[in-house]
């Protein structure tokens, strides 16, 4: 689970794959997005196959981009 913090709304998202510095993406079915603010947001990752992305440039990356 990843949290973000701003000004004006809390927001992440949530993947149960473990993080891989290997890197590449990684298929999950229960992968989603939300924003804890009022309205509550939440989407669940449209491409499964490429559902997060792992990277030691760029951490944890949801959906392909």
């Amino acid at each position: 689970m990843v949290l973000v913090k701003t000004k004006s709304a809390i927001f992440g998202g949530y993947s149960a794959q473990s993080w891989n510095s290997i890197g590449g993406y990684r298929k999950c079915q229960r992968s989603f997005l939300f924003r804890l603010t009022d309205p509550l947001f939440l989407s669940k990752l449209k491409i499964k196959n490429r559902a997060v992305y792992f990277s030691i440039k760029y951490g944890l990356v949801f959906g392909q981009g």
